[in-house]
């Protein structure tokens, strides 16, 4: 996410959402009274519309049978609340809309009354997701959503807390969730926007080189460029090359996302992810950040387990709000984990896996057959 203004940005930090709901917010509040207690499901299954149109009233209900099924079905009957049919619509009506999208995409629709509501990695902590959508407001005609990632992977509820935002990515195309990768690129703007997208991992060499030094490059407090180790793939970029960027760009603000509790947890040079958020370089162009929004991650840890960590992080979950007239001032809102979470079975051998630096390979803990 990359904030553009020729005015200096200052950060807040604060506990509490500072704007009133929206209608959608209280739209959602009526819905969700209209239950009558959490142990009864809401309208399920749930159907497709006839004319393919998502409403408020249809996230809504999403958002609300996603979480009845985590507490009350295992993960094989989730069809009989969002039926295969279902989900292949949703799939392609979302992958309709992230096909026209650019590379760069530009959020360039705010009016005097707007706010730009940015998230960073959610790792499938469906409960957390529902509970910063309440507080920051749904949202709406005046609030814009970015979701820097990652979405899934390491929370048990990855598929649940994807389909919700693609849901709201379709129900407002123009509002809802523009899915984007939440990492830095130093080269040039022209170069990101010609880069090919793949459903693939990126290389690591190779031609078409910029996805991944995309999704794999990191912070450090070393000036210059660096191969970044520690994941095997992408850079380690210092303060000169933030403000060299910003600079070259006019921009003021970049928030990126993809590092834990865990991966800061080996960067001596960089401050800890406690509170959900850290601001890694202030230069004089402005500064960058890095967002974490899943509190108390990972889901599945034990003491003493962590080859790194001899207690759970406890950590805080953040989003940002970006308000006119530059949205170049961040106003940090830190979270707690939602608890208790549903009881939930670990579905990869997380004692084996370092941290979120790591990727899992899913492909070898499907069963045979």
């Amino acid at each position: 996410m990359l904030s553009q203004s020729g005015f200096p940005n200052t950060a807040a930090t604060t506990e509490a959402n500072p704007n009133p709901p929206s209608s959608s917010d209280e739209d959602f509040i009526s819905f969700a009274s209209s239950s009558s207690s959490s142990d009864d499901p809401p309208e399920i299954p749930i159907f497709w519309p006839s004319d393919a149109i998502l409403t408020l009233h249809w996230v809504m209900n999403l958002t609300l049978a996603s979480e009845w099924a985590s507490r009350n079905l295992s993960p094989s009957e989730l069809p009989s609340v969002f039926p295969v049919q279902v989900f292949d619509s949703l799939i392609l009506s979302a992958s309709k809309i992230l096909h026209k999208e650019p590379n760069c995409v530009t959020i360039d629709c705010c009016t005097t009354d707007s706010s730009v509501v940015v998230v960073g990695d959610v790792h499938g902590q469906l409960h957390d997701v529902i509970f910063l959508l309440r507080d920051a407001g749904f949202p709406a005609d005046n609030r814009f959503f970015v979701f820097n990632g990652d979405y899934v992977d390491r929370g048990a509820w990855g598929l649940e807390t994807f389909l919700l935002l693609l849901a709201w990515m379709v129900s407002m195309p123009c509002r809802g969730a523009s899915i984007i990768a939440g990492r830095v690129y130093f080269g040039s703007l022209e170069e990101l926007s010609k880069a090919r997208r793949s459903v693939l991992d990126p290389p690591w060499e190779g031609l078409n080189l910029i996805p991944g030094d995309v999704l794999w490059s990191d912070p450090s407090m070393s000036p210059g460029l660096s191969p970044n180790k520690e994941r095997g793939i992408g850079l380690l970029w210092g303060p000169d090359c933030t403000d060299e960027f910003l600079k070259k760009f006019n921009l003021k603000l970049i928030i990126r996302s993809h590092e834990g509790p865990d991966a800061r947890e080996k960067r001596s040079d960089l401050a800890g992810m406690d509170e959900g958020y850290t601001i890694d370089h202030v230069v004089d162009s402005g500064k960058l950040i890095t967002l974490f929004s899943a509190p108390d991650y990972p889901q599945f840890q034990i003491s003493c387990i962590s080859r790194f960590a001899t207690r759970r992080y406890k950590n805080k979950g953040a989003y940002i709000v970006l308000e006119p007239p530059h949205f170049d001032s961040p106003v940090f809102l830190s979270f707690e984990a939602i608890t208790p979470r549903p009881k939930a079975n670990p579905y990869y051998d997380f004692e084996d896996v370092i941290d979120s630096d790591e990727e899992l390979d899913l492909e070898s803990m499907v069963p045979s057959s």
